[in-house]
């Protein structure tokens, strides 16, 4: 995992505290911290631009990012919340790009249910959650993110826009025949 970004004091302090929970698996502060802090919910607290919600998505901490939602949800509201879940890394990665990437079906339903347009964010690959699970050949998460955003707007979300090639370009470049 990457280091901490350099920022003002206050905000250093800050992401270097959230930095080192997450480095020892403090998650039951990182959730407190979400409850009572809402500055931290968009807090950028690693090199690569993460947050602590996308820390957790990729660590696959399933209950931990429910309870972060709901944390966010509980100090924001939804509007807001939409906003911090469209946050991106410097990879363009949402917290759902990396659900989806990482195959999970539950954290993908977990994060787009509180804003379905989320399944056809673009990364700055121009890939979206609905692709990347569709080249990782993560058939469940696929499906969920289809089930949520409908067929005639997952067809739009399955094309990558840098170079055209769909999820079944994908899924045949990949061997994924299976799925």
């Amino acid at each position: 995992m990457a280091e901490p970004i350099s920022a003002d004091s206050s905000v250093k302090n800050l992401m270097t505290s959230l930095f080192k929970m997450v480095m020892t698996g403090d998650w039951g502060s990182i959730v407190n911290h979400y409850y009572e802090d809402w500055s931290c919910h968009t807090q950028k607290i690693t090199r690569s631009g993460d947050t602590a919600l996308h820390v957790a998505v990729a660590d696959g901490l399933e209950d931990t990012v429910k309870n972060l939602l709901e944390a966010i949800s509980s100090r924001v509201g939804a509007e807001k919340l939409k906003t911090i879940l469209r946050m991106k890394n410097v990879e363009g990665n949402t917290p759902l790009h990396i659900a989806a990437s990482m195959g999970s079906a539950a954290m993908c339903e977990e994060i787009a249910k509180h804003d379905l347009s989320l399944v056809g964010v673009k990364n700055s690959a121009g890939e979206t959650p609905l692709f990347l699970a569709a080249q990782q050949g993560h058939k469940d998460a696929f499906l969920c993110l289809t089930e949520i955003c409908g067929c005639q707007a997952g067809y739009q979300y399955c094309t990558r826009v840098s170079d055209g090639q769909t999820v079944l370009h994908s899924a045949i470049s990949e061997q994924y025949f299976g799925e």
